[in-house]
């Protein structure tokens, strides 16, 4: 379910700096295909998912514990 809505590169970005890892950077598609092959680069990584709890809501009554993703990778992920 969702609590929110956020974009992938803030996440990445709040998973790198728990982490410790650094900033997060572009990976070229080439690359990726590269590595991956080409159904996983490009449609694997879900850079256009989106995910949201309206029915959950609507039907079951259902509240998010968690405001946001963001701030749970910073305080709760590890």
């Amino acid at each position: 379910m969702e609590s929110g809505e956020a974009v992938f590169i803030e996440m990445t970005t709040a998973m790198a700096r728990a982490l410790n890892l650094g900033e997060p950077q572009d990976w070229p598609l080439a690359d990726a295909e590269a590595e991956w092959g080409y159904e996983m680069a490009n449609y694997g990584q879900g850079s256009n998912s989106r995910v949201r709890g309206k029915k959950a809501r609507e039907l079951l009554g259902w509240v998010p514990k968690r405001t946001s993703v963001i701030e749970w990778i910073r305080n709760q992920m590890l």
